[in-house]
């Protein structure tokens, strides 16, 4: 498998039973559900390549990800659906 998440730091002190990392099996696909603004839902299709920017990990270090869109859904979310 790889490595997914690592949920410590190097020379963190750990304790028995506490999760230490993630680990995609191997062969797996990492799927994820993403949030578009409406006015740019019209620049999204199903099939369409897409690179993805972590908020969380600085993609000059981290560097960037590429994925594909699976499924576009026809209904929006309200601002009490997504918060």
């Amino acid at each position: 498998g790889v490595v997914s998440t690592l949920l410590l730091k190097p020379g963190q002190t750990v304790s028995a039973g506490q999760s230490l990392l993630a680990v995609l099996p191997a062969g797996s696909t990492l799927e994820a559900q993403l949030l578009v603004p409406s006015q740019a839902i019209g620049f999204v299709r199903s099939g369409q390549r897409v690179v993805l920017r972590y908020q969380a990990f600085p993609y000059q270090k981290f560097g960037l990800h590429e994925g594909i869109v699976t499924q576009v859904s026809r209904s929006a979310l309200s601002p009490q659906e997504v918060s």
